[in-house]
């Protein structure tokens, strides 16, 4: 399985490897997303600004988020992400992923 992604000029002015998906919010919508290539991250976490988009009541995790930015406290949230193959099915990954709860 291949999922293609593309390059993407961000807010900053930097361009950054993305992948475009959708992930599925608290009324069975899939609300599109970009998705951050990060080959070091430990873990898929969403930004408060999906979260809010999402409309999921977050289940406090209790754990920091640590990166270049500093560390910020984190939410759970169950739920699936889809994106699509190179062959043109898709790939749907179901689980737990953390969300970040404040924009800054």
């Amino acid at each position: 399985m291949r999922i293609n992604g593309e390059w993407f000029e961000c807010d900053d002015g930097f361009v950054r490897p993305v992948l475009r998906g959708a992930i599925l919010n608290a009324n069975g919508i899939w609300e599109p997303a970009l998705f951050l290539v990060d080959t070091g991250a430990d873990c898929t976490v969403f930004s408060a600004a999906i979260l809010d988009v999402l409309g999921f009541d977050a289940t406090a995790s209790g754990q920091r988020l640590g990166g270049v930015g500093g560390v910020a406290e984190s939410v759970k949230v169950m739920t699936q992400i889809r994106l699509q193959r190179d062959d043109g099915g898709t790939a749907v990954f179901r689980g737990e992923y953390a969300a970040f709860k404040q924009l800054e």
